[in-house]
């Protein structure tokens, strides 16, 4: 089952990389709807976005399914791919080698950051069990990464790293790698039996996933765009008028403009009015008065996407401040004690 689909961008202004980039990326996420789309076990969730301790992470394609998660890369690659016992990747093009980050290794950071995101809300979304006495966690769940490259890469998996070679398959071969992995538990010689995820809690899964992606998307305020000055504007402007004394004269300073106000929402239910503001461990929250739920005011900067930024509290206002750019917007602004 699709939750959600992959991203379209409009922008003309992208380099021809990132157009290869996104295409490949379209490419991988037409295969896994495919594969998925009316499979009601298995849940794709793509362009996924979550922000944990304050730092964002982004994982290209996410499936979840009754034994765990699956994290795919999408990485374009055109031309030969080598990657020596130390795991560093290498790429040419044109009959030239050169050096390219590892997406193995950016996706075990972005597993670290899914775990972490999974662990410390294991109470929020999974049951006890044991009569309500033992609390259930995502440790022993199933993590597999795998990195998905173009079909016209070519692959020295002679000289590859074994671990790695398992990671990385070609994006028309996916949906075979994938089924060996979701149908693993239809396979009866394990001697244990693997933990698997109930209906219920596939479904608080995913209804916790999405609800951390939309938080991150609906953060984001979009600035108008500016307009073209009006020539006849400006040349009425430009006309000396006559002061009328019966409205108030202009100010000689100019006037503070104060910060916009964005708000914040529940990442849970999307409440927006019964929250309240609060500071522990992970920095300034907001509380959910209607499900309980915690949610962080550090976010993505709306006007540069910078992570950079800080909350600061002044009285019932909390203000988000952006140390890249010094953008400055409200985040969260609370009721007044009553005297």
């Amino acid at each position: 089952m699709i939750l959600k689909d992959k991203d379209v961008s409009n922008s003309s202004n992208t380099s021809i990389q990132a157009q290869f980039g996104a295409q490949h990326e379209k490419d991988v996420a037409f295969f896994l709807r495919r594969a998925y789309a009316e499979n009601p076990n298995v849940f794709v969730i793509n362009d996924f976005r979550f922000e944990h301790r304050g730092d964002v992470s982004q994982i290209d394609h996410l499936l979840i399914y009754k034994h765990g998660f699956i994290l795919i890369e999408s990485k374009s690659i055109h031309g030969e791919v080598r990657v020596n016992q130390s795991g560093e990747w290498s790429r040419s093009y044109k009959g030239h080698w050169k050096g390219m980050p590892s997406p193995v290794q950016q996706l075990e950071l972005q597993q670290q950051a899914l775990r972490k995101l999974l662990n410390d809300h294991a109470g929020e979304i999974l049951p006890k069990k044991l009569f309500g006495l033992m609390q259930q966690s995502f440790g022993a769940r199933r993590y597999e990464n795998i990195c998905a490259v173009s079909s016209s890469a070519l692959l020295h998996r002679d000289t590859m790293p074994n671990r790695i070679s398992s990671m990385v398959v070609k994006c028309e071969f996916l949906a075979d790698s994938l089924k060996g992995i979701t149908d693993i538990g239809a396979v009866t010689s394990f001697v244990k039996t693997l933990p698997d995820f109930s209906e219920e809690e596939l479904k608080a899964i995913c209804d916790f996933l999405m609800a951390q992606h939309q938080t991150m998307t609906s953060s984001v305020v979009t600035e108008p765009t500016p307009q073209a000055p009006n020539p006849l504007k400006l040349q009425a402007q430009a006309v000396p008028q006559t002061l009328n004394t019966t409205e108030a004269p202009p100010h000689s300073q100019p006037i503070e403009t104060e910060p916009k106000i964005r708000g914040i929402a529940c990442k849970k239910c999307g409440e927006t009015q019964a929250l309240s503001g609060n500071w522990g461990r992970y920095g300034y929250y907001v509380k959910c008065c209607n499900c309980d739920t915690n949610t962080a005011m550090k976010q993505l900067c709306p006007a540069c996407r910078s992570s950079n930024t800080k909350i600061s509290k002044r009285g019932v206002r909390y203000t988000s401040t952006c140390h890249d750019c010094q953008h400055q917007v409200v985040v969260f602004q609370g009721k007044e004690p009553v005297a």
